[in-house]
């Protein structure tokens, strides 16, 4: 994360966590051939590799807005490779950098809601931010998260 904007630096960082694809929950880990195959198409659904997700914590001057740094992590994952306009909504894809929230701040426009409007709904993103954000992914919002519900099945490494 370190150049990314001028005085951004990384903070912190979580462990990775592995989380099965949507509907995935009972497929056995770990698979290894799910870390490497990106499947598109019809078959994505029933094929999907297992995520990779962690968190990072930036420190940024406080002449970085919201929108300068998200503009930023948008270029990002087009550099890693990441097309938007081709790929599924929910689908395999290379890289996908959210910004969760960007301390107090609050916005709600079409190209950037914070905080993300989903987040406190999705353990695969509140286990890794728990580390890294111990005062935003309390225990209280990690007991309300129904992993049976929801059907995920997430490790960490």
């Amino acid at each position: 994360m370190h150049g990314i904007l001028p005085g951004v630096r990384l903070a912190a960082r979580s462990r990775v966590w592995h989380t099965a694809p949507l509907g995935m929950a009972a497929m056995e880990y770990p698979r290894p051939e799910c870390q490497r195959e990106v499947v598109t198409g019809p078959a994505a659904a029933a094929t999907s590799p297992w995520y990779a997700n962690m968190a990072v914590r930036l420190d940024c001057p406080p002449d970085v807005t919201p929108e300068a740094l998200f503009e930023a992590l948008m270029a990002l994952e087009a550099e890693l490779g990441r097309n938007r306009v081709m790929e599924t909504r929910w689908g395999p894809r290379v890289i996908d950098i959210d910004l969760l929230a960007f301390g107090a701040e609050t916005r709600a426009t079409p190209r950037l809601t914070l905080p993300h409007p989903r987040m406190f709904e999705r353990a695969f993103v509140l286990l890794p931010l728990e580390e890294v954000a111990p005062e935003t992914a309390t225990p209280e919002r990690i007991d309300c998260l129904s992993f049976t519900a929801s059907g995920t099945m997430i490790f960490q490494l």
